[in-house]
């Protein structure tokens, strides 16, 4: 008996001996630090745009992905509202749509998934209403609905088109701040309505706005652009696209919906992702996420926009 307590001693000793692996700490988010310096990494980030969005006193979640203002623990019908990133387009095939993916991975969580497509091509901000909510969804609805939206490409490319035009910056900032104060309407029409109109429950996901430049303004990175009637350079835009993130942002607060970072995440995969001088360069392993039309994701991209919906809604 002496003996085998003895041997027992000696391996007790020896495993204490043993390196143990370290734990490794879940990531939590530092509120004093931005969304970018949290999340994202940059070959050189100080020319990064990066929205002051703590002014408004967001709650970001711990997966990256967005805010997390709101629980989804029940989602019986699934609307998807906004413009031609959500509809979805070729040569992408409709399996690898980003509504199609997010759409099959929440029916996997909640079975019996109704799902609604209202989204389209052209789509702006003063579309969600009349256009697409009131036409798909006309009716009062009987069970819990999650609305998941992007919107404010159209209206942003046809802000670039006034500088573009040589018609100034004023008229293209008086379309973003247009538009701006439509998606804002429409969110809080939604927030408004929903105890008559969404009875059993209201969710509102929606991302900011992304583009293909990398934060560089030349439209003529994109080897379309040209054919597109969009070639040439609008460095102003930078700020307006900033400018965007950060009302969103304030309207995703004031609604308490959430809001995914589009823009911040597809900075350094668009037409400049191998540009080395690009301010959203991410080193030579980066690739683009956007398609030969420009301004629409490609598969990959779709893949990218789906998982950040999932990661904020799936938490």
């Amino acid at each position: 008996m002496r003996i085998l307590n003895r041997i027992v001693h000696l391996f007790a000793l020896c495993v204490a001996c043993v390196p143990s692996e370290p734990i490794e700490q879940p990531f939590v988010y530092d509120s004093d630090l931005t969304y970018v310096d949290n999340c994202l990494t940059f070959q050189d980030g100080s020319q990064v745009p990066k929205p002051e969005y703590a002014q408004y006193s967001p709650t970001f979640g711990n997966h990256c992905a967005g805010t997390q203002h709101q629980e989804f623990n029940e989602i019986q019908q699934i609307l998807f509202l906004g413009d031609s990133v959500t509809k979805g387009t070729p040569p992408t095939e409709d399996w690898n749509f980003y509504s199609n993916l997010l759409a099959f991975e929440l029916g996997q969580k909640h079975p019996n998934l109704q799902v609604k497509n209202c989204a389209e091509w052209g789509a702006r901000t003063d579309d969600l209403i009349d256009t697409q909510l009131l036409t798909c969804a006309p009716d009062a609805q009987s069970v819990p609905t999650l609305i998941v939206i992007t919107v404010g490409g159209n209206d942003m490319f046809a802000a670039a088109q006034k500088i573009l035009n040589g018609e100034g910056i004023d008229k293209a900032t008086a379309i973003v701040d247009r538009s701006i104060q439509r998606f804002e309407e429409a969110i809080h029409w939604m927030r408004a309505e929903a105890p008559t109109r969404f009875p059993a429950g209201l969710s509102i996901v929606f991302a900011n706005v992304y583009e293909f430049t990398d934060a560089t303004g030349d439209l003529s990175s994109c080897p379309s652009a040209e054919l597109l009637g969009f070639n040439g350079s609008v460095p102003e835009m930078k700020s307006a696209y900033v400018h965007a993130a950060e009302q969103y942002m304030r309207i995703a607060v004031e609604t308490e919906s959430d809001m995914i970072m589009l823009m911040e995440n597809f900075c350094g995969h668009g037409f400049n992702a191998g540009n080395p001088e690009s301010p959203c360069y991410r080193g030579p392993a980066a690739n683009n996420w956007f398609d030969g039309t420009c301004i629409h994701p490609n598969p990959q991209g779709h893949q990218e926009i789906a998982q950040l919906f999932q990661k904020l809604i799936l938490r």
